[in-house]
């Protein structure tokens, strides 16, 4: 049998028409007229709006690639300062909020040093749920549950920091606010029952991003999450 050398000559040469041939077979082989299930384009759907709501990239990063929930960025932003936080509590950042035609933007500003990191963990599960992830970094930390008809919930608390940035999709149906233990909550609500909720405690944001939590499962939530003693 002859020995044949592969050199680099030699492939610049004969693989474009590998990679052609591949293709090629690959487009045959694909069923045009398949049809996913209306189960599987839902949860699609899900996935990719939860991808949209968009949070502290530089705490979030490493534990994001293993979650695959939350997408997240950072910009450099200004806007119109905005305060939800209760008159009689500590303020320990400011947020400033800009809106843009299908996202807005949060930009926080902390004045003085950056505190420890104490994460907190729900008191309430609803039914049918278990946890499948629980992991943090020291500024963020992230706990996922999922139910038996495959349908998630996730939890984000993160330690905010100076000039952090986020962005988070405004294509919602409806806006909520709720008030649980004297703490404003921001929910946002999409047609198939998606939500996404938000609320700012002490040196902490708070998140949600459920794929089918009640109103009242959502405050229950958060009630001894968000404040413990």
């Amino acid at each position: 049998m002859r020995n044949i050398e592969i050199a680099d000559e030699w492939l610049y040469k004969y693989m474009p028409v590998v990679d052609e041939a591949l293709i090629r077979g690959i487009e045959q082989a694909v069923d045009n007229e398949h049809r996913f299930s209306d189960r599987f384009e839902r949860r699609m759907r899900r996935l990719i709006r939860k991808e949209r709501y968009l949070s502290f990239r530089k705490h979030a990063a490493p534990i994001a690639k293993r979650a695959a929930v939350f997408l997240i960025v950072l910009l450099a932003v200004a806007g119109v300062l905005t305060v939800s936080v209760e008159a009689l509590r500590i303020k320990f950042f400011d947020t400033i909020k800009e809106m843009f035609s299908d996202y807005y933007t949060l930009t926080y500003s902390v004045d003085g040093e950056d505190t420890q990191f104490h994460p907190s963990r729900p008191q309430y599960v609803p039914d049918g749920y278990e946890m499948t992830y629980d992991e943090g970094n020291g500024n963020l930390h992230t706990i996922m549950y999922e139910n038996g008809d495959g349908e998630t919930y996730g939890l984000n608390q993160i330690l905010v920091t100076d000039n952090d940035n986020a962005i988070f999709d405004s294509e919602y149906l409806r806006e909520e606010i709720l008030y649980v233990d004297g703490i404003e909550i921001e929910v946002h609500w999409y047609e198939d029952g998606f939500s996404f909720s938000y609320c700012e405690f002490e040196d902490c944001v708070f998140q949600i991003t459920a794929d089918s939590l009640t109103k009242e499962e959502i405050e229950k939530i958060y009630s001894g999450w968000v404040e413990q003693e």
